[in-house]
């Protein structure tokens, strides 16, 4: 199953096109400077700071230094670079640091029909939802290096009403880079990365893979309220993410 995954990122990635990160830092003047990041711009960033900054901590989360404005300051964090085995280091700390706590909230399965409603879309009869803590976005683009060259993940996503509070949400996520999420919008990572180590336990990977899908489904609405329509290469990924989570579901 992993082979046949592995196939479909291949084949996706031979109609991209690359793109060339353009530096981060121009010049040097010798000085020694201090960085922080501003972040601001959509609704729910001053809740992303507090479930960031008192939820989840600086042992996962760039330290936050304040909230002000409309946005948050937090510590300035290099991307990770691209690696084979960057998927695992990611599912190793978030299997130390978060999945292991309980969840902020118990709300049974009240989120089942709150899910159907917002996107219509049926929770199959299989599908179980461990309960436990998650950061809510784990995809390798949000990975990033302290000064310790420690791992960190950044822009968490606080639990949302018509999603369960479970660890399989992560999971899909880290299947979601593992896929080729990065090549086709950014056009990085385009090495294969080893899959997370969960991918092993077919259950495990059942669960995360519908999680995966949908996620696409989410990615694939909002590309359709852009102004110029979906990217081309978006479009093709979700297609392709779609058709490989069904196989997984099938398989499985």
């Amino acid at each position: 199953m992993i082979a046949h995954m592995l196939q479909a990122r291949r084949e996706l990635l031979r109609t991209l096109p690359t793109v060339i990160p353009s530096p981060m830092f121009v010049g040097g003047s010798g000085a020694t400077l201090g960085l922080a990041v501003y972040k601001r711009g959509h609704p729910e960033v001053l809740e992303e700071a507090l479930y960031a900054g008192e939820i989840l901590g600086p042992a996962i989360c760039p330290v936050v230094y304040s909230a002000t404005g409309g946005g948050y300051f937090m510590e300035y964090l290099r991307p990770a670079p691209p690696s084979p085995t960057l998927l695992r280091a990611a599912e190793e700390l978030l299997t130390e640091q978060v999945w292991c706590r309980p969840p902020i909230r118990n709300d049974g399965e009240d989120w089942r029909g709150l899910f159907r409603r917002r996107f219509a879309v049926a929770v199959p009869d299989w599908l179980e939802t461990p309960p436990g803590l998650a950061h809510g976005d784990p995809t390798a683009s949000n990975m990033l290096l302290n000064e310790k060259w420690e791992l960190r993940i950044g822009d968490p996503v606080a639990p949302r009403s018509y999603l369960p509070m479970s660890p399989d949400l992560d999971r899909g996520k880290l299947l979601q880079s593992f896929l080729g999420w990065e090549a086709a919008v950014y056009g990085t990572h385009r090495e294969p990365m080893l899959p997370p180590l969960f991918a092993e336990d077919l259950v495990v990977l059942r669960r995360a893979a519908f999680w995966c899908l949908v996620h696409s489904l989410r990615i694939m609405r909002r590309e359709t309220r852009r102004a110029g329509g979906p990217r081309q290469q978006v479009a093709r990924w979700c297609a392709m993410v779609a058709r490989v989570c069904r196989e997984v579901e099938v398989a499985a």
